[in-house]
């Protein structure tokens, strides 16, 4: 077995490409919270697509990735494995306990031996999203004047990232830079709560131009839009409490110009009951584009990573995970009727 630690933030790209690329591995483990898998699957896709340019273009029914990816949760939010917990009892959560009391240290392997003893193997969704990245994020930075930015003009910049359970538009991303400063006193979990009601009184909604697979076209304030493979985002909210890992959709969960009067849907928001709120709208699609003419930050899977435009669109059933043996995808069509 073949371990690597990471260096820096988002350091788990290159320790997942260089063990695809260099050590040939079928099945790699990312050990951490959110941010990290989602950097683990990065490299995993980026080393596959080195091994083979074509891996992605096959025909549907073959394009999976020939490396299998494990989840060993050990982060702050861990919102992905959640999503897991939901119908697989408590299987991550001595995993967890382990890690907190030090139960684990210097016994990796009996952690991976533990799950792949009583894991199954699935092919799940894969988000991926191009985004506006950090170069015009400076020009905002440094006072220039970036208004006439639109997506027809940042083509040829954008980047790509793939993600496991969710991105976040708008305040969620303020949010966890507030959640993420390294000056900050309070500890991470206390923030996840602490933050959004802080922000609520000083954050001002974004006009944004949402085209849903271009199809149906949204235009007005918002606060937030979540665009989410698995249920839950920042740290236990059950934003999208009917997204499926396994339905090739991904679920939108818009909340529309909400202000310090709205501070009770936040309580709806943690426990998925926001569903029938008047300033809340619930989609599911294939593919978004999102634009604005103002500074919009985007978020990905725990990580600010750049700002619109972003464009979004699903992978179905690209990644296997391994999951617990009694994990059972649930089906977007059982949906009730939110209308």
């Amino acid at each position: 077995m073949q371990c690597m630690k990471t260096q820096c933030r988002d350091d788990g790209v290159r320790c997942a490409f260089e063990l695809v690329t260099k050590y040939q591995c079928d099945l790699l483990f990312g050990i951490g919270g959110d941010g990290s898998l989602g950097s683990v699957l990065n490299g995993l896709i980026l080393g596959c697509l080195h091994l083979n340019p074509n891996v992605l273009n096959s025909e549907e029914s073959s394009r999976q990735l020939p490396v299998h990816l494990g989840v060993i949760p050990s982060g702050t939010g861990n919102d992905f494995v959640r999503t897991l917990l939901e119908t697989s009892g408590d299987y991550y959560l001595d995993i967890v306990d382990g890690f907190e009391n030090g139960y684990f240290e210097d016994s990796v392997s009996k952690i991976v031996d533990m799950i792949i003893s009583d894991s199954k193997t699935i092919p799940i969704d894969v988000g991926r999203m191009d985004y506006t990245p950090s170069s015009i994020d400076e020009e905002f930075s440094n006072g220039n004047d970036t208004t006439g930015v639109k997506l027809k003009d940042c083509n040829e910049m954008m980047k790509s990232r793939f993600f496991l359970n969710a991105s976040t538009i708008g305040i969620g991303p303020e949010i966890l830079k507030s959640v993420n400063d390294p000056n900050s006193f309070l500890p991470k979990s206390l923030q996840y709560y602490i933050q959004p009601i802080l922000k609520e009184f000083t954050y001002k909604n974004p006009l944004l131009e949402l085209d849903i697979t271009s199809e149906k076209k949204i235009c007005k304030k918002m606060q937030l839009v979540i665009v989410s493979n698995g249920r839950y985002v920042n740290n236990g909210f059950k934003m999208n409490p009917f997204a499926s890992l396994t339905n090739n959709q991904l679920d939108l969960c818009i909340v529309e110009d909400v202000g310090v009067f709205d501070l009770h849907l936040f309580y709806y928001l943690k426990y998925g009951t926001h569903l029938n709120y008047p300033k809340v709208i619930m989609e599911s699609t294939k593919s978004l584009t999102v634009d604005t003419k103002e500074c919009v930050f985007v978020e990905c899977d725990g990580d600010v990573i750049g700002m619109l435009p972003v464009m979004y669109k699903v992978m179905p059933s690209v990644v296997n995970v391994l999951v617990p043996k009694s994990f059972t995808p649930t089906a977007a069509n059982n949906k009730l009727n939110i209308n």
